[in-house]
């Protein structure tokens, strides 16, 4: 029996949901509301090479072939629906991370199966029947021990060219990652922190490699404005480089910023949060690379001052 698994943002039963956030340091106001992206994934896609890595697959999603089967009775079907009856299109200022389509058909129906199980069942057993990435107590949130365990589909290629915009403002300065016309990140120097990456979504987890340097921050998301302090030698590598990996696990519970239930879930068809990974090359950094020569004190610093 072919198995049929996509995915849709919030339609009609969720209807419009903006949120609005103020936020410091750099000071901003953002509204972010997810964009619809319907995706499908068939079990004859799983041949050749990727037969022999499904144990290995397997092993990293903590699943094995008979959670396949909870999908077929909690599955978000929405195969029989148009993508404009499933989503809607906002014209905002700052974009997220998204899944390729491509990537995310040729993943195998194991992995999907544990996205969905994770998805529908947060709240229902999936914590009980899975060995999670890092230990009580933040015992084992490292680099390596994330970026290894968990799965990450790869993210549109869009994300994998970016062109970067530097900004010199009063109190501090911000390098502005863009991709097809719209932001995603930012890199400031100053402000809250003497260095610090701000990125939009709902992410519990965020790890960034660039050159010899590694970043993660792990917690519970408050705002969909997701902000950290970074050390300068990460900026520093992201500058000379040019490239960085990242790494983004979104929270389970949040759909466009409101915690929904398992049945929410499944009659609004809203799809799952998908960990995803990217490697990002700024095309134009050598016209960046000058944007933080002239460093700007952070609030801690001027608050130790006084």
């Amino acid at each position: 029996m072919n198995r049929f698994i996509t995915y849709g943002s919030v339609a009609g039963a969720l209807g419009f949901i903006g949120l609005l956030y103020f936020v410091a340091s750099p000071n901003a106001r953002e509204v972010t509301i997810q964009s619809a992206e319907t995706f499908s994934v068939r079990k004859e896609n799983l041949s050749g090479p990727m037969k022999n890595e499904l144990d290995t697959l397997s092993k990293r999603a903590h699943v094995n072939e008979e959670n396949l089967e909870l999908v077929e009775e909690d599955r978000i079907d929405l195969a029989n629906l148009t993508a404009s009856e499933v989503s809607q299109s906002y014209d905002l200022k700052n974009s997220a991370l998204s899944v390729s389509e491509v990537g995310f058909e040729s993943a195998p129906p194991v992995i999907v199966a544990d996205v969905n199980d994770r998805w529908l069942n947060i709240d229902n057993g999936y914590l009980d029947r899975h060995k999670h990435w890092h230990q009580a107590e933040g015992e084992g949130i490292t680099f390596e021990n994330f970026t290894n365990v968990l799965y990450f589909f790869p993210v549109d290629e869009k994300f994998s060219t970016v062109t970067a915009v530097c900004k010199n403002r009063q109190n501090y300065s911000e390098i502005l990652l863009y991709s097809d016309g719209k932001k995603w990140l930012d890199l400031n120097q100053g402000g809250a922190e003497l260095y610090s990456m701000t990125l939009w979504d709902w992410y519990d987890t965020v790890a960034i490699r660039s050159g010899s340097q590694t970043f993660i921050e792990h917690r519970t998301p408050k705002l969909a404005r997701w902000n950290a302090p970074i050390e300068g030698a990460l900026a520093e590598e992201i500058l000379r480089t040019g490239t960085f990996d990242i790494f983004v696990e979104p929270n389970q519970h949040r759909h466009a910023g409101v915690v929904i239930s398992k049945d929410e879930k499944i009659s609004s068809k809203v799809r799952p949060a998908l960990n995803l990974k990217a490697t990002v090359t700024i095309q134009n950094v050598d016209e960046v690379r000058g944007c933080f020569d002239i460093k700007k004190p952070s609030v801690r610093d001027l608050s130790w001052q006084a």
